[in-house]
């Protein structure tokens, strides 16, 4: 479906583009043992587990090319470029990237929405996806800070 949509869509001039990169740890003992006891969590990591499972299976010929920037900024943030089965529960990590790496980080789909695990918050906020990712809310505000400043750059025309 993408790859209609991405030849039916061309980047307008004038526009920057960016993009917030997502990859969640793949499923496994570490990160079963990071999502607890408690029954819920347990059985939402074995849902996740067989959604990331489904995401790894794109083909490497149909994993998206990166530029030299977006490579850098994937190398920086990762330590090395995602596989073409690397993913963040829902969407391989490499098909996420389109123009500006804005940011790169160890996350779970719904993670950098706000998704995260919170219990300090009033009222306190639970993860939807138990992936083990560790992100918090430190993460989250880095993310979005960049996202602004991304933004509110100017663009020499």
């Amino acid at each position: 479906a993408m790859d209609l949509f991405n030849a039916a869509v061309l980047d307008r001039a004038g526009v920057r583009y960016g993009s917030v990169v997502t990859r969640s740890r793949p499923p496994g003992l570490r990160t079963t043992l990071a999502a607890g006891f408690d029954p819920g969590a347990q059985a939402i990591h074995a849902i996740y587990g067989a959604i990331y499972r489904v995401s790894a299976t794109t083909p490497p010929a149909e994993t998206p090319r990166l530029d030299a920037a977006q490579r850098r900024a994937l190398l920086a943030a990762y330590g090395k470029v995602p596989s073409p089965r690397a993913n963040d529960g829902i969407v391989p990590t490499r098909s996420q990237v389109h123009g500006r790496v804005i940011a790169a980080v160890r996350a779970d789909h719904l993670d950098t929405i706000g998704h995260f695990n919170d219990p300090s918050t009033n009222p306190p906020h639970f993860d939807w996806l138990t992936t083990g990712t560790g992100f918090d809310r430190a993460d989250f505000e880095s993310v979005w800070e960049r996202v602004l400043d991304f933004a509110l750059a100017s663009h020499p025309r």
